[in-house]
């Protein structure tokens, strides 16, 4: 039988063990802001930096091809923000951010693209940016129930 200095010096390292590491760790937002630094399509509004025209030139074939399809890029923004938070839902965060930002580049009035940015940040546990995202959407759509429920929950969160 172990005496009680050699299980407490074992717990007593294991302790400092598990802090250290988790200390050191990075969160799941600081993972997926350090992918999205060679993918830009993985922060909203695709990370807010000035598109190449090979990007451009992209975007342009894509919103012709989905206006076609949809009739209006606004209706086509509404299809692609849906499925953005269907994904989400299902926890596929990166294919989400995909199709949201999709769905903000055919309309940047659509507040369904925010409030899945909001979503899928908060998933990440980045409340704060999720918050921003959130007032956005909700300055477009301000009786939007669902997004309300969710600014509650990040609040108490903060």
């Amino acid at each position: 039988m172990k005496s009680f200095p050699s299980i407490f010096r074992t717990l007593f390292i294991s302790f400092i063990t598990i802090c250290f590491l988790s200390c050191t760790s990075i969160g799941p937002y600081e993972q997926w802001k350090e992918h999205a630094k060679t993918d830009i399509r993985l922060l909203p509004k695709y990370s807010g930096v000035v598109k190449s025209q090979q990007y451009i030139d992209i975007d342009e074939r894509f919103i012709k091809e989905v206006t076609q399809q949809f009739g209006t890029k606004e209706r086509a923004s509404y299809v692609h923000s849906r499925w953005g938070m269907e994904y989400a839902q299902k926890g596929d965060l990166k294919t989400a951010m995909y199709r949201l930002n999709q769905a903000w580049l055919l309309d940047k009035k659509n507040p369904e693209s925010y409030h899945g940015f909001g979503y899928v940040l908060a998933q990440l546990g980045a409340f704060k940016e999720a918050m921003s995202q959130y007032k956005e959407g909700l300055a477009l759509a301000p009786a939007n129930r669902q997004m309300k429920i969710e600014v509650a929950d990040i609040q108490k969160r903060l």
